[in-house]
């Protein structure tokens, strides 16, 4: 059972949605996937997390934010508790 927060509740490697190949190298299968973003756009978007990032107040919740809004399938989930609390 996970109580930290961040810590993910299964790992996924990938689903019967996916198409992946486990043979193109011989430790590690690559997901092939239509990327949700132009190559245009990456530029617009670490240009908002490097801004956020440079913001003296940032705080974990407004980085979370970001990833939310930007990564689609993340999916974060805050226990109050972290990894260096834990150990």
């Amino acid at each position: 059972k996970t109580d930290t927060s961040g810590e993910k509740l299964y790992e996924e490697f990938y689903t019967d949605d996916e198409t992946y190949s486990l043979s193109r190298y011989q430790a590690l299968g690559v997901i092939t996937k239509t990327p949700a973003y132009k190559v245009s756009a990456f530029s617009t978007i670490i240009g908002e997390l490097q801004a956020l990032l440079n913001k003296p107040d940032t705080s974990k919740e407004d980085i979370v934010l970001w990833l939310k809004k930007n990564i689609p399938e993340f999916d974060h989930i805050e226990t109050g508790l972290g990894l260096d609390k834990k150990m």
